[in-house]
């Protein structure tokens, strides 16, 4: 009697010279769009806050953080970029509130996603989302609340 085992081995696709090229600019041509968002419609319109070291009338109110990446990593020979963005989303009594999302662009879908938000104030330590490890088929991320393995 033979037996037969199910081959569970993921085979990872590389893409070619000319692939990897086109997903670059790609990923660099979405990660430009994405912050032109945040900055376009969410910063812009936002109210300005108290400042807590305010010594004159003229200074009493200051502009929140503008967003920015935090941190990119793009592996094109795969077809996976990341990268996470960190914006100010609101403050309490000067203290600013931060917003981190982390966003997955794969070549299969061709657009970025939110896979992850986290928030936090800065007294309490804050928020954070950093990039681990980026592979085909899942991203391992650290967080506030330890890592995370978000599949692709």
């Amino acid at each position: 009697m033979a037996t037969v085992q199910e081959d569970k081995t993921t085979s990872i696709r590389i893409l070619s010279s000319e692939e990897q090229a086109l997903f670059f600019i790609q990923a660099e041509r979405n990660i430009a769009h994405v912050m032109r968002m945040l900055n376009q419609y969410f910063w812009k319109h936002k109210p300005k806050m108290l400042n807590p070291r305010s010594v004159s009338a003229a200074d009493r109110y200051i502009s929140y953080r503008r967003p920015r990446i935090k941190q990119q990593v793009s592996r094109p020979e795969i077809g996976v970029s990341a990268f996470v963005t960190v914006e100010q989303i609101n403050h309490w009594r000067g203290e600013p509130q931060l917003q981190y999302y982390l966003y997955v662009l794969t070549a299969r879908s061709g657009v970025p996603e939110r896979k992850v938000v986290d928030q936090g104030y800065e007294l309490e330590g804050d928020a954070t989302i950093s990039i681990l490890e980026v592979e085909q088929e899942y991203i391992v991320i650290n967080t506030k609340s330890g890592k995370m393995t978000i599949l692709l």
